[in-house]
């Protein structure tokens, strides 16, 4: 995650407009509009989970992310992994206050 969070930062001035999480997000694959969101919601004090994982991973995230009374949970499919060729799936999550 390191590595792929550098090299977004490295090219964060190709994505004008948005802050470096933005474009590290927007990098793996999460459609803009929601990596827009996200960092208004980290902006006014929220916080942003990211996994990824199989399809059955991400259930159990989302199952044990839903304890905590998010704000919302969003699955994002065909995000990018690590290795930047492997197609797996990825979880963004804004829990509340």
């Amino acid at each position: 995650m390191a590595t792929m969070v550098v090299a977004a930062v490295e090219g964060a001035i190709l994505v004008g407009g948005l802050s470096a999480l933005g474009g590290a997000l927007l990098c793996i694959g999460i459609p803009k509009d929601s990596v827009i969101q996200y960092e208004e919601a980290v902006k006014t004090d929220g916080y942003l989970v990211v996994a990824h994982g199989s399809a059955d991973e991400m259930a159990r995230a989302k199952a044990i992310l839903k304890l905590s009374n998010p704000t919302r949970i969003d699955l994002h499919e065909n995000v990018k992994a690590q290795t930047g060729d492997e197609k797996r799936s990825g979880s963004g999550a804004i829990p509340s206050h």
